[in-house]
């Protein structure tokens, strides 16, 4: 089965390195550098992760923006938000806005490819 993960980072290096190993994993891996790129990644396919950044340049919303837009129009498409902020700041806005895990960045690749087996393997039916 193939598991269809987007991407969400403004930083292109980064963007490209966590889409690159996850597609080492056989994952599909779309990648979007900006909040409107992701919405018409979202428009166009389902996914079975979203991974996105809190900060995103551009100024038209936010990682917390984007799970928000996708708990209305994807409710069963688990979204998790890295950031370099302190996360406790967030974490309530976050849960408001359907965030299943945030995490703090740096972050393992291994680490958050881990986090997003655990989090399909909890969505499969029994």
């Amino acid at each position: 089965m193939t598991r269809r993960l987007l991407i969400v980072e403004d930083e292109a290096t980064l963007l490209e390195a966590i889409r690159d190993y996850f597609v080492t994993l056989h994952w599909e891996a779309d990648a979007a550098l900006t909040l409107k790129d992701a919405e018409s990644c979202l428009a166009g396919r389902g996914y079975d992760l979203v991974v996105t950044d809190l900060s995103l340049r551009g100024g038209d919303g936010d990682g917390l923006t984007l799970a928000g837009k996708i708990r209305r129009s994807h409710p069963h498409t688990p979204v998790i938000v890295l950031t370099a902020r302190d996360i406790r700041a967030h974490k309530r806005a976050a849960r408001e806005q359907g965030v299943r895990v945030m995490l703090q960045k740096p972050i393992a690749l291994g680490q958050l490819s881990a986090i997003a087996e655990e989090i399909l393997r909890d969505r499969a039916p029994m």
